[in-house]
């Protein structure tokens, strides 16, 4: 059934604000990218002059001069994460939000952030949802539609993570190869993710490569 006008200049509308909205990410990563490198240059510096104290002079660095470098570490490092925080959390919600939104015209279903999230799955059967850790946040972790839990009981368990009713690819087909030996399938998606440009069918290879190794490609 063709398109009416309104139809395509909705999905062109759609298509421009999400492009809109990655721009103004890939900027925001830009901007961080080129604060921390000048702080790691910075840093640096700093250790090739106490490197150098060190080697000409050992006596002339105190303990106090070493104790101030410390501190001005950690204080470097907690203001670096403050501040990437701060612009997560002030700008990049209603930028992933636009995108969302905009998922549904690449897909056909909307994404739905409204549903009541189940989120009762045991810390083993966590799948990270965030996967850049020391970048995550509620506020984020919500707009992708995800679970949100920072205090686990195990070290390393995702504070991001999918619900358990969460819907991935699906196996369509499969079918068996003699030469080589092994198997293709093909993986389906029907639903939308919290990510823009989803890819709605994959192929998966397996190759039966010796008794003890297998070829998997997507």
């Amino acid at each position: 059934m063709a398109k009416t006008k309104e139809d395509r200049e909705f999905l062109l509308g759609k298509e421009l604000r999400d492009e809109e909205a990655l721009a103004r990410l890939k900027q925001h990563r830009l901007q961080r990218y080129n604060f921390t490198l000048g702080l790691v240059s910075g840093l640096l510096a700093s250790c090739v002059v106490i490197v150098m104290l060190f080697a000409f002079h050992p006596g002339s660095v105190s303990d106090t001069v070493i104790n101030d470098i410390e501190t001005s570490f950690q204080s470097a490092e907690d203001r670096l994460g403050a501040d990437i925080e701060q612009v997560l959390e002030e700008t990049a919600p209603e930028e992933i939000k636009s995108l969302l939104e905009g998922i549904g015209s690449k897909t056909g279903q909307p994404a739905n952030n409204s549903r009541p999230l189940s989120c009762k799955a045991s810390e083993s059967d966590r799948f990270d949802c965030w996967p850049h850790h020391y970048m995550a946040s509620e506020t984020l972790c919500q707009a992708r539609n995800c679970c949100w839990n920072p205090n686990p009981s195990t070290q390393g368990v995702p504070y991001c993570f999918y619900p358990d009713d969460y819907v991935s690819y699906t196996v369509t087909h499969v079918s068996d190869s003699v030469s080589p030996p092994g198997m293709t399938a093909t993986l389906a998606r029907e639903t939308a993710s919290p990510y823009p440009s989803d890819v709605l069918q994959l192929q998966l290879d397996v190759t039966y490569e010796t008794y003890n190794r297998l070829h998997v490609k997507v």
